[in-house]
């Protein structure tokens, strides 16, 4: 049951049709301008966020960079997730964490993005995406790389940072809830910056045209979204215990070791290509 929903999980979100193309190189002034973007000694809004995100990906597509995959996914949840804080603050019971863990969960990925182009040695899960960047893998192969490092071993991280124990799980599950709304934004952003076909996996290899009519709209992507996100929660809350926060780690390495592994499969039967 576990591997099913593991590869259901890539599946949804994960395809592509072309191969790395990096036809231009940096400016120095690009690069200037991504070092400030990575910076997060000044970052106290989520707004904040948004702005950055934004920037890096418009970088990293005008020179068609495999390292502007991940950022145009994360960009797109993003701004889902900002939505939701504006136009719902009343479906949260307490909005101020649910705004912190959007920036605390951006950290992570700015901070790895800073040392890789200061060329400081990333964290483990975000060397393997930039060393992808730079192969001949899929695209999506790329991207999900990214989505791995982020959503297994990140958002965990993430939940501590805040000290998000079970009082926050209703807030983080609804958080969850609005990003699932970023996948059609998700599908035509992919497809116009980077020419790749992904919808069909956004509804897990067809088994969306299954289930999505008896359940709703976005039904498949949700379960296997939230599936994640559950597990991830999980996770924090070993990290918030001081005697198991070790072992806690070492889980997170499993489990984003493992998903690696996995989408290594997908790719070798072609379900991303």
């Amino acid at each position: 049951m576990k591997l099913f929903f593991y590869t259901i999980f890539f599946t949804l979100l994960f395809s592509a049709c072309s191969k790395v193309q990096l036809e231009n190189v940096l400016t120095q002034e690009e690069t200037d301008e991504l070092l400030q973007l990575s910076d997060t000694s000044n970052m106290t809004s989520e707004l904040q966020v948004q702005y950055k995100l934004h920037r890096i990906t418009q970088i990293f597509q005008l020179r068609n960079d495999n390292r502007g995959l991940f950022p145009l996914i994360y960009e797109q949840t993003t701004n889902q997730a900002i939505l939701s804080l504006q136009n719902e603050p009343e479906k949260y019971q307490n909005i101020q964490k649910a705004k912190d863990i959007t920036i605390a969960f951006s950290k992570r990925y700015l901070f790895n993005l800073h040392n890789h182009l200061v060329n400081k040695e990333p964290e483990y899960h975000w060397k393997q995406y930039y060393k992808l960047c730079f192969s001949d893998e899929p695209k999506m192969r790329v991207a999900s790389a990214g989505l791995n490092a982020h959503l297994t071993v990140d958002l965990a991280r993430a939940v501590y940072d805040v000290n998000g124990d079970t009082v926050f799980k209703k807030d983080y599950l609804q958080f969850g809830e609005a990003l699932v709304k970023a996948s059609p934004y998700i599908i035509n952003e992919l497809k116009n910056q980077y020419n790749i076909e992904s919808a069909y996996l956004f509804h897990g290899l067809f088994i969306g045209d299954i289930l999505d009519p008896v359940f709703g709209e976005n039904f498949t992507t949700q379960l296997a979204f939230q599936f994640i996100r559950q597990e991830a929660f999980q996770n924090a809350q070993y990290l918030l215990k001081p005697g198991v926060y070790n072992s806690a780690q070492i889980t997170l390495h499993q489990n984003w070791q493992f998903r690696e592994d996995l989408l290594d499969v997908l790719v070798n039967t072609k379900l991303i290509k």
